[in-house]
């Protein structure tokens, strides 16, 4: 069983157990988004900004999966689709309800009435490492259209991770912020950023320079969320525009776009 090891890294996990099942791969969640390249993807889609592991979708895991003569297949399915979809196709992926939010999980198998799958979670944290759900209740757990994510032997046409797009990104990036961050703004809007704007610097790039030991960025992207969570407290009705430092998110930006830049320098040669 591989557990999380940071923030929002239960799909990873999820992929990096299939892995194991299917013994293509002995993988945890931050040796496989290495692999993926997410440290170097950073996308701006459906309006929110999106860094390391929120980065997901086939085409990033079949530029590594195709590498091992396999291949992540997706398949969106209506909730009336799905049990015999997964009867089917043990070891796939796909995300159910919980209290925080959409959570990835793995259909293992059936067991009597009860359809077991493998939860990924923290070590320790009291969390079960299976799930087990009545077969007439699944629907229950998951929303109107299921998107399914399996590993199937054999290869398409090999992916390449674009880095290009991640530098076009960080340019909108500094765009978004001052436009947002020209003016003062309430607590309530600021709170309703946090996801699109803020989440990506704040959260998720943190354990992908963690896995690259850049700690130039990394006191950097510390610094910006000690802002960010302050921000989120404060109780003011209007917060002063100049509360995150424009100049702090520009060497962010500018230090991001250095380690991207080398990694495709690297690429091409």
């Amino acid at each position: 069983m591989k557990y999380m090891s940071f923030n929002s890294s239960c799909t990873l996990t999820a992929l990096a157990n299939m892995l194991e099942l299917l013994k293509i791969d002995n993988v945890t969640d931050r040796i496989l988004a290495e692999k993926l390249m997410l440290p170097y993807i950073f996308r701006y889609k459906e309006n929110q900004f999106c860094a390391g592991a929120m980065n997901q979708n086939a085409e990033i895991y079949n530029s590594y999966f195709n590498k091992k003569g396999y291949e992540f297949v997706e398949v969106e399915l209506s909730k009336e689709e799905l049990w015999p979809y997964l009867k089917k196709h043990p070891i796939s992926m796909l995300g159910v309800k919980s209290v925080s939010g959409k959570h990835a999980v793995v259909f293992l198998k059936q067991q009597e009435e009860e359809l077991l799958f493998l939860n990924p979670h923290y070590e320790n944290d009291k969390e079960k490492d299976i799930l087990c759900i009545k077969k007439e209740e699944l629907n229950k757990f998951v929303e109107n259209k299921i998107i399914v994510g399996s590993i199937q032997k054999g290869t398409s046409q090999q992916t390449k991770i674009d880095y290009q797009a991640s530098l076009k990104a960080l340019d909108v990036y500094l765009r978004e912020f001052d436009t947002f961050c020209c003016e003062s703004r309430s607590r309530t809007a600021i709170f309703e950023k946090r996801d699109e704007l803020f989440r990506c610097f704040a959260i998720d790039l943190i354990p992908m320079m963690e896995i690259l030991k850049e700690n130039t960025l990394l006191s950097l992207l510390y610094e910006f969320q000690q802002v960010i969570f302050k921000l989120i407290k404060i109780e003011d009705k209007n917060i002063p525009y100049n509360i995150v430092s424009k100049s702090l998110v520009e060497r962010i930006v500018e230090e991001y776009r250095r380690i991207i830049m080398t990694k495709l320098k690297g690429e091409n040669l």
